[in-house]
């Protein structure tokens, strides 16, 4: 997935073009989501499709989503048009919290603090239905970010970034009614996860990026995003390296952890 994502964007000179003399540092100009916007507030977003292979390629969605959730690091939004019986705004909730609390303050101590393209000081976070349709009947993606994001809009002919540092999720879908059944609690349960791996992400391609650097070697990006997942975790457990930490502690058997945080190494492992 992050191989096709990334590859549109992975020669220097394609990104030089693509950046167009953006402003280095940690704020550009305001981008589609300014910060300024108000629980309620609708914003029209563009998703590029999972399997596409250009930032030139247009949009496989225009996504009207609303604002639900605002916090000091993070902004959630939801598509307008997912299916009911979605997160609560509850649940959206504890997950910025968490975003905010542990996700964003452990990784940017670890990696960095990402460039702010669109001076909002956020990671936007949206939930839509686009990715159920895509995956189609495979539960493929459960969310992605894209490098285009971090390129403006118009320019050098990008038509899907959305200008700014965003994730993009799967949407609940109790009833499959866009693809794979997609159970509300489950997706709580595991989502954070994904995110966390994510925005390892957003902070290795806004480093690099506006440094005109090579891009990290797929091993090496991944193995990062998976070590974010773990020191996360750490944070949340009040774990730490060194403990010799047994093995129900990775695949919770007792189910008494609130998130996996140690499971995809493991999965990975076998």
């Amino acid at each position: 997935m992050l191989s096709r994502m990334i590859e549109p964007v992975r020669e220097v000179g394609v990104r030089q073009a693509l950046w167009s003399g953006a402003q280095r540092g940690p704020a550009s100009a305001p981008g589609i989501v300014t910060g300024d916007e108000e629980i309620g507030n609708q914003v029209e977003f563009r998703v590029r499709k999972g399997n596409s292979r250009d930032c030139e390629a247009p949009a496989s969605a225009i996504v009207n989503a609303e604002l639900r959730v605002k916090n000091d690091r993070s902004m959630w939004f939801v598509d307008v048009e997912n299916p009911a019986a979605g997160f609560t705004d509850e649940q959206l909730q504890e997950m910025a919290d968490l975003f905010d609390d542990h996700i964003y303050a452990t990784e940017t101590n670890y990696l960095g603090v990402p460039n702010d393209k669109d001076g909002n000081s956020r990671i936007g976070i949206m939930v839509t239905r686009q990715i159920n349709i895509d995956n189609g009947e495979d539960p493929a993606v459960i969310g992605f970010v894209n490098p285009c994001d971090l390129f403006t809009r118009g320019e050098q002919n990008v038509h899907t970034s959305n200008e700014g540092e965003f994730f993009y999720a799967v949407a609940p879908d109790p009833e499959g009614a866009h693809g794979q059944v997609m159970l509300t609690d489950g997706l709580f349960d595991f989502l954070p996860v994904v995110i966390a791996h994510e925005f390892a992400h957003i902070i290795q391609f806004s480093h690099r990026f506006t440094q005109d650097g090579e891009l990290m070697a797929l091993f090496m990006a991944e193995g990062q995003a998976t070590l974010a997942e773990e020191v996360v975790g750490h944070s949340i457990l009040v774990n730490g390296p060194g403990q010799n930490l047994n093995v129900e502690v990775a695949l919770d058997f007792e189910g008494t952890q609130s998130y996996a945080w140690y499971w995809n190494p493991w999965i990975d492992l076998i």
